[in-house]
């Protein structure tokens, strides 16, 4: 699906339009990953270890209700003082209301799921908003709708019946008293909340800042080739939210056990990937249309993210179920200011080739980072249990 909406989106918005909408859905989706303010992740931990799931859920998609509702009031204006040059101010309102207010409603559901271990549901719940993206630029198409602040309206006319009637169908019934309120549940979920905007705005804000720095059309196959190779980790993250609830419940030895398994299963997956993204790189321009001749050097270059980003994400998920969430945020902020300092200063001297290497770097120091603290750790239970 998500190759349909690439290939789709990249025909029907042109280059110059496909990197107008990533640079500035980029940045509005790294700050939707601070709507809920950490408390979906917080609800997986709740229910993994026995706890309640009505009146917890529902004081869960009442935070990321409240918390959007905020987050949209601050970043929209921020929005369009940095792009509104460049993206339609009522292209970047459509696009704020959906990621930062809309779709983060579904997140709760993804969460229940997943705490369940009810992995095609919460996976068929994460596809939502991205068929409602898809069903946006299929119309888009099917009208002659060659504009972005068309088809962000269109996005948003699909997106919030979607969301609407998931909520209302799938929606736990049962007693919703619970022990937890908005507070205590706003305080447990909050050091996750920051390693999720920390994890996006690595992944992502490559994308704003080009847009910023060299304008669409540099940006367009850059993000499109981003997109491709960020494509090839769905299955790393796939593993990780199958695992994550047994790693939270795991005892320590068990828990090793099962990172070594993880380990080799990430690795091996992802230079196999990487080397068939290399290969197969040449036909990108013939998929993404006019204008994409540069995508397949770029997707070349960018099939060291796919190693990188699939050994960042096992490093991150170790942290998060290790209880070291705090020593994860510190290193993931640390990873996005490094990025962010080497998009600025590579970016106008190498281009799209700057904004490869910054985050590769950023990725580097995340992974060298958490493994030394995950040893560390396990030394430390070592000299503990014995």
């Amino acid at each position: 699906m998500q190759a349909v909406s690439l290939i789709l989106t990249a025909r029907v918005l042109g280059a110059a339009g496909y990197g107008a909408l990533a640079g500035s859905v980029a940045l509005f989706m790294t700050f939707g990953q601070l709507s809920g303010l950490g408390s979906g992740v917080a609800l997986v931990r709740h229910m993994a270890r026995g706890g309640e799931l009505y009146g917890r859920f529902a004081v869960t998609e009442r935070i990321y209700l409240l918390s959007g509702l905020v987050l949209l009031s601050l970043v929209l204006p921020l929005a369009i003082i940095l792009l509104g040059s460049v993206v339609p101010p009522a292209a970047l309102a459509s696009f704020a209301i959906a990621e930062i207010l809309i779709a983060p409603a579904l997140s709760p559901l993804a969460y229940r799921y997943q705490a369940q271990e009810r992995m095609f549901l919460s996976s068929a719940i994460g596809t939502l908003a991205p068929m409602a993206r898809l069903a946006a630029i299929a119309s888009a198409a099917f009208l002659n709708l060659h504009d972005i602040a068309s088809f962000a309206q269109l996005y948003l006319t699909w997106l919030v019946p979607t969301v609407a009637f998931t909520l209302y169908a799938t929606w736990p019934r049962g007693d919703n008293s619970t022990t937890c309120n908005t507070r205590q549940a706003i305080r447990e979920g909050l050091p996750y909340a920051i390693s999720g905007v920390a994890l996006t705005a690595g992944s992502e804000l490559d994308k704003t800042v080009l847009l910023r720095l060299a304008g669409e059309a540099v940006t367009g196959p850059y993000a499109a080739a981003y997109r491709i190779a960020s494509a090839a980790t769905l299955p790393v993250n796939a593993l990780i939210l199958a695992t994550v609830p047994r790693l939270f419940r795991a005892s320590s030895a068990s828990n090793t056990r099962l990172a070594a398994i993880m380990l080799a299963t990430v690795l091996g997956y992802a230079g196999i990937a990487a080397a068939a993204l290399w290969l197969l790189a040449p036909f990108a321009p013939w998929l993404l249309g006019k204008g994409f001749d540069k995508a397949a050097p770029l997707l070349r270059a960018l099939c060291i993210i796919i190693v990188t980003g699939s050994l960042r994400q096992y490093i991150t998920a170790l942290l998060t179920t290790r209880d070291l969430q705090a020593s994860r945020n510190v290193i993931e902020i640390s990873g996005v200011c490094i990025s962010l300092v080497a998009l600025f200063a590579l970016v106008p001297i190498l281009g799209t080739s700057g904004a490869v290497l910054a985050v590769a770097i950023s990725d580097t120091v995340i992974i060298l980072g958490g493994a030394t603290r995950v040893r560390k750790n396990n030394q430390s239970e070592t000299l503990h249990e014995r």
